[in-house]
C-alpha cells in the first residue's frame, strides 16, 4: 500500500514562498529532509513554477538594490552594472569572439595528409635551425 504524503502541495508551496524558493530552507521550515522538498518539486509542475517565480523575485529585488546604489552614485555598483549589462556597448574587460548573430565561431584545423601521427607532423614542421658558422 502506497505511503500517504506527509505534506500537501500547498504546505510545500507556502514554505517555498517564505524561503524565497530556497528548497533547503523550506525543508528546515517544514522540519523535514531537503530531499523531501526536492522530490515534491520534481514531481509537481506548479511547485516548479513557484520556485522559478521566487528566484525571479529575488533577482528583481537584487537588481532594484543595485539601481538604488547607482542612483546614489556608488562607483562600484556603476562599474558592476556596466560590466554585466553594458557588454553590448563595449563595457567589458575581455573581448568575446562570436560568429554571425552571436553564433559560435567554427574553427577548422587541417593537418598535412602525409602526417601519419602527431609526432610525424611535429617532426616535419620543426623549426629549421641555421647551420653553425665554421
Amino acid at each position: 500500500m502506497p505511503k500517504k504524503p506527509k505534506f500537501t502541495a500547498k504546505e510545500i508551496e507556502h514554505a517555498l514562498r517564505e524561503s524565497a524558493g530556497l528548497q533547503y530552507i523550506a525543508a528546515q521550515k517544514l522540519k523535514c529532509a531537503p530531499s523531501t522538498v526536492t522530490n515534491y518539486v520534481k514531481r509537481n509542475k506548479h511547485l516548479q513554477r513557484v520556485v522559478e517565480e521566487c528566484q525571479q523575485g529575488v533577482l528583481d529585488l537584487a537588481e532594484g538594490k543595485i539601481l538604488e546604489k547607482i542612483r546614489d552614485g556608488d562607483t562600484a555598483s556603476i562599474i558592476f552594472f556596466l560590466k554585466t549589462k553594458g557588454k553590448s556597448r563595449g563595457y567589458t574587460e575581455r573581448q568575446e569572439i562570436a560568429g554571425a548573430d552571436g553564433a559560435p565561431v567554427r574553427y577548422v584545423i587541417e593537418a598535412p595528409a602525409e602526417a601519419e601521427s602527431d609526432d610525424a607532423w611535429e617532426e616535419k614542421n620543426k623549426p629549421k635551425t641555421a647551420p653553425k658558422p665554421t
